[in-house]
């Protein structure tokens, strides 16, 4: 064969080279962007997950925080100068502070009734010291968890 004629078999088979190699690199940039949105998905399902899951887990301790608190509230003046009390207000105490470094705090600006916030259980009327819509009691404390409200504080409030 003569050169000149291989020149142009050549010069096909190149490009055809070069457009394969293309096509190849497109696919390559293509599986690795779905990878990465996998990995992305994948993440992001986890941490609803593990969210999930610690509302879940949390919540079911928060009647415990209530059990605590209703046994100091119903202390008697001489029961609270007992040892027993002491220790258990330093386990509540030490109680909060678990719950809070992992994001679980008590709602304490309850003035204004939200009902994003607040569940109301009764209402009550309105007067010179109770205006409309305000929270009257708080009959149990809501909690947060992170930004999410993991229980609603349920109240009574004042109405017209």
């Amino acid at each position: 064969m003569n050169p000149e004629q291989n020149a142009p078999l050549e010069h096909d088979q190149l490009e055809s080279c070069k457009q394969e190699v293309e096509r190849w690199k497109e696919q390559y940039l293509r599986l690795n962007a779905d990878l990465e949105n996998m990995k992305r998905r994948a993440y992001k399902d986890q941490e609803i997950m593990i969210n999930r899951s610690m509302i879940q887990f949390f919540g079911n301790l928060l009647p415990i925080v209530d059990n605590f608190d209703r046994a100091l509230e119903a202390a008697t003046a001489s029961e609270k100068e007992t040892a027993l009390f002491a220790g258990l207000t330093v386990i509540r105490k030490e109680f909060a502070a678990t719950l809070e470094r992992y994001g679980v705090r008590e709602m304490t600006e309850v003035q204004q009734f939200d009902p994003e916030l607040h569940e109301a259980l009764s209402h009550v009327p309105a007067d010179a010291q109770h205006a409309d819509g305000t929270i009257v009691a708080v009959l149990q404390k809501g909690y947060w968890y992170n930004d999410q409200v993991l229980r609603h504080a349920k109240v009574s409030v004042a109405t017209k």
